[in-house]
């Protein structure tokens, strides 16, 4: 497994991600979404930010603590305005 690089959200918004899908089982796949999903719910609620680590398209796996604002199909929006697709994400931790 790679290292993991944290990345601050100047950095963050250079970043290509990866356009393949990441996870290959469809109940991580699911326990993503959901905890995608849990974390708008959180953000608005309680303004509760997440570490979510996202792999680059050069294999590089990164993490950044950020604030969820929107899940669609395909796309993670952050607080910054940043949009980061679905695919790329390999986990996301609630703190």
């Amino acid at each position: 497994m790679n290292p993991i690089s944290y990345m601050n959200m100047d950095e963050f918004g250079m970043s290509k991600f990866s356009k393949k899908e990441v996870l290959s089982d469809g109940t991580q796949k699911e326990e993503r979404r959901y905890q995608l999903l849990r974390a708008v719910l959180l953000h608005f609620v309680e303004h509760q930010t997440v570490k979510v680590r996202i792999l680059k398209e050069n294999d590089e796996t990164f993490q950044i603590e950020c604030a969820v604002i929107c899940v669609t199909d395909e796309h993670l929006m952050l607080k910054s305005g940043l949009v980061v697709p679905i695919a790329a994400i390999l986990s996301i931790e609630l703190l």
